[in-house]
């Protein structure tokens, strides 16, 4: 399936806001109630960045880099919720070993559920 044009610009976005990120380690052992709370942290910080009209001095630019950026984070934030529900269905293949000798599914998360460690 073709991607559209803006999908691919803003899943660039989410992913350079990952990497950013990649030394804090991966999301699968996070509560998904912890993950709820910071989505919701999120789309305050979204919102805070949408009131650019009160500032007759805030260059435009800066405010659509900050906007964009909040958006990432809110979108990155509901993906590792989804991630981290749809790991829970996935079923453990034998033989599947991460790095530190753990058993670990099939999810798309990218590390693994039982230590965190990248796969």
């Amino acid at each position: 399936m073709e991607q559209r044009k803006e999908l691919q610009w803003f899943a660039n976005e989410m992913e350079a806001k990952l990497k950013k990120n990649d030394h804090k380690g991966g999301w699968s052992k996070i509560n998904v109630w912890q993950l709820v709370v910071q989505l919701k942290n999120e789309v305050t910080e979204l919102e805070h960045a949408l009131v650019w009209e009160e500032s007759e001095h805030e260059d435009l630019t800066e405010v659509s880099d900050k906007v964009t950026s909040e958006c990432a984070d809110v979108a990155n934030f509901a993906m590792m919720i989804a991630d981290n529900i749809a790991a829970l269905r996935q079923p453990v293949v034998s033989g599947q070993l991460c790095q530190n000798g753990c058993h670990y599914g099939v999810g798309m998360s990218g590390y693994c559920p039982e230590c965190g460690e990248k796969l």
